[in-house]
């Protein structure tokens, strides 16, 4: 009797072990395959969401790209016309203060006329897009209209009172020719006006890339 009870025992036992571990098996099979499915779903998400922000990138620097090179080309279209505009404004000047008077030629007041229309063209222009410049070369610009301005305005009144006082003779036509002799020798190779011109010309070139 105590045998068939032992061995009904063992014989439960040993079932019911067989079938903990079968089910167990089966739990851990079902469960590894779900993982392995979130996880394949996982890496299939991400190398999407890697691949798509791989595209926004690309895309948001082609925009950028593009944004900058249309700067560029502004700053560049801005730099040609300003400098075209002052290499006028620094031939007119030239005129104005020569000591040369040709024949046929414009007189002093006409020239006068035309600078001053040439130099506030220019003002206007540079004012309006010196936001596509930087802060050192408006400052250089200032600078050089300062001097034109300080030069072209002097001359101008001592010529008006030379004329005022008998252009011929007198303190008058002294302080004339004092004041076109130093507009010459500003606007001349070398002189202050000169100096200023060539560092501007150096940051326009850095501005365009051109290497020298």
């Amino acid at each position: 009797m105590l045998k068939e009870v032992l061995t009904y025992t063992l014989t439960a036992v040993g079932g019911s072990t067989a079938f903990f571990l079968i089910a167990g098996f089966c739990f851990r099979k079902v469960i590894n395959n779900l993982l392995n499915k979130d996880i394949e779903k996982y890496k299939t998400e991400l190398k999407y969401q890697n691949e798509n922000s791989l595209e926004k990138f690309k895309s948001s620097l082609k925009i950028e790209e593009i944004r900058f090179s249309k700067m560029h080309d502004k700053q560049a279209e801005v730099i040609a016309k300003l400098y075209a505009k002052l290499a006028v404004v620094l031939d007119q000047s030239k005129a104005y203060f020569s000591l040369i008077s040709y024949e046929g030629g414009l007189t002093k007041d006409e020239i006068a006329k035309e600078l001053a229309e040439t130099v506030t063209a220019f003002m206007e222009y540079f004012n309006k897009h010196r936001i596509y410049l930087t802060e050192t070369t408006c400052q250089k610009i200032s600078g050089l209209y300062e001097k034109l301005y300080e030069h072209i305005i002097g001359f101008s009144f001592a010529r008006n009172w030379a004329k005022e006082k008998d252009y011929s003779r007198g303190e008058a036509k002294k302080e004339e020719f004092k004041k076109w002799v130093e507009g010459f020798k500003a606007l001349k190779k070398e002189g202050e006006i000169e100096n200023i011109l060539l560092d501007l010309e150096t940051d326009f070139r850095h501005f365009l890339g051109v290497k020298f």
